[in-house]
């Protein structure tokens, strides 16, 4: 079954190339990801704000920047996890 919910887990984000809708947040609201349409998310930390592009490649949504890339793993329940196993959760 799991796998069943990772793939319609993959086809939701992917959704004919729309990519990710929406507010990720940690659980105390300290890390933020703001996902628009296209590509683009703005990332929010302890309330100083940057705007990126994204790819979503699989399982892994790759945040892109001139200092590196961030990668997000999407997990079986929608959630995002990020660095240091923090979960992000749909807030919007």
């Amino acid at each position: 079954m799991k796998p069943v919910v990772a793939l319609l887990a993959a086809a939701w984000l992917t959704g004919c190339g729309s990519g990710l809708h929406g507010i990720y947040s940690d659980s105390m609201g300290a890390m933020q990801y703001r996902f628009k349409g296209g590509d683009n998310v703005s990332v929010v930390v302890m309330g100083i704000e940057s705007e990126h592009k994204y790819q979503i490649e699989g399982r892994h949504v790759k945040i892109l920047s001139p200092g590196g890339s961030q990668v997000l793993d999407l997990q079986d329940d929608g959630t995002l996890e990020g660095p240091l196993g923090m979960r992000l959760t749909r807030q919007e």
